[in-house]
Order: structure tokens, then sequence, then C-alpha cells
């Protein structure tokens, strides 16, 4: 069956499998050079969300639309033992569906792990109304999160033409904030920018009441929030390490 929106960007020789959710704005080659760059036992599959990239699909604009259509092309995806890694909003997306499938009886595969980057809490969009910004107040918080290329910031026309598509975005995180969710049990690691003006520390403990069992807080040392892009290295090596403790485990 030929997939949509999960794409493999490597194909791995081991027992690894890493689900990768983009950020806010990005796509599944988002993670293809950090995809190559880990080790070649790891075998990794990236979602490209609609509206996001080559899926000219109308983009989504809630959690519960966008966890369903996830949900059911990962039944051929999943394999046991996967780790899903979700960058900003692509965490709360990974939390969600990890809902959906640790409730369901009819998945092959299963997760072990799952991994939050750079991700504020559900709760947190509560109050927050990014998508009814301005064009340019909403071009001006994006430019904040310090991950737009220096030609979008710079032809702030182009930018405009993908502002619905980060409309959408906001909308599915605020959305999130009034999702029905329960506390997951399974292992959760943080990864935390030292630098992260968007994702504060607090954030961690906000993330607390959606897991039964203790966050393993792992900080990338002198990180903005787009670290995923700017210091890919550390975030390969965190992803190695965990997915070489999770296969320790088996």
């Amino acid at each position: 069956m030929k997939k949509k929106f999960f794409h493999q960007l490597k194909e791995g020789q081991g027992k690894h499998q890493l689900i990768c959710f983009p950020y806010l704005g990005g796509y599944a080659n988002s993670f293809y050079e950090l995809a190559q760059s880990l080790d070649d036992d790891i075998e990794v599959w990236a979602v490209n969300p609609p509206g996001h990239g080559a899926c000219t699909m109308k983009p989504l604009e809630s959690i519960e639309s966008m966890v369903d259509v996830y949900a059911e092309e990962l039944r051929n995806v999943l394999k046991p033992h996967a780790i899903f890694f979700g960058h900003s909003m692509g965490g709360i997306i990974a939390f969600f569906l990890a809902q959906r499938i640790l409730k369901s009886q009819d998945y092959e595969g299963d997760i072990d792990a799952l991994i939050l980057s750079a991700c504020n809490p559900p709760c947190d969009f509560r109050t927050k109304n990014y998508s009814q910004l301005s064009d340019e107040n909403l071009i001006d918080h994006l430019i904040s999160y310090d991950g737009l290329s220096e030609e979008l910031i710079n032809e702030k026309s182009l930018l405009s033409y993908f502002l619905p598509i980060f409309r959408a975005d906001f909308k599915v995180l605020e959305s999130s904030a009034f999702h029905e969710y329960t506390q997951l049990d399974l292992p959760v690691h943080y990864l935390w920018g030292e630098q992260d003006k968007i994702v504060p520390i607090e954030g961690t403990t906000q993330w607390s009441k959606y897991f039964k069992r203790d966050i393993v807080l792992r900080p990338i040392a002198n990180a903005s929030h787009m670290f995923i892009q700017h210091q890919m290295k550390d975030v390969v090596d965190q992803l190695e390490e965990i997915m070489n403790m999770n296969l320790l485990r088996l």
C-alpha cells in the first residue's frame, strides 16, 4: 500500500525503528539529514502532514483529525519496539498518536518509548490564539522560533504564501489543549535546549501530568528552540543513546 503521509528515510539493518514527527510547518524531509546521520541499524520514518512538503492535501486543523489519519496509515508502518520522536509541535502529535495506539489492540507493532523535543505540553495552548494573529504579528512570532531560513525572513511575500499552513498547525496545537488524554505508561525522554526562549524548563513539570512514569530530562547545552537544525550532532547522540538503552531492555 502506498503511503500518503509516512515516508521511510532510512531502511535500517537492526531492531530499531524511529518514527519522527515534525515541528510546526515542517515535513518528512526535515528529518532527512538527521536520519542519514544515525547508526545504520536504525530504521527511520517521518510523517509528511497534509499540506506540508510534497503533500498537496488540505492542511488539517484539529488534533483529532490528524491523529485519525496517522493512526490508520501506521497500521502498515509500525513495528514492535518502535520509538516515537517529536520536535516542538511534533511532540504533541506523537503523544496523542501514542495514546491512540496504546489503547488499541489492532496493531501488530507497538511503542517502547516517547521522545519529546523542545515541546510545550498541550495545556500550554489553552489560552493561546496564535492562529488568530494578524499576518504581520504571526510572521514576527514565527521568526522568534529561530527556525526560518534567511530566504524566508528576507522575502516576507514568500513567507506569507505559507501562512495558511502555519495557521492550520497552530489550530491543531490549540485544539490539543482541549483533547481528552490519559496518562501514558511508557518511558519518556525530554530533549530541552538550555537557551530555548519558546519552551521554558517548567514545561517538563507540566508534562509530568501526562505520564505515569518520571520524565528523563536531557538538556542540550547552549541550544535554542530549533537545536534539531543547529545542533544536530547533539540530537543524534541523544537519540542513539536512548535507542541503545531500549535495545538492552529487549
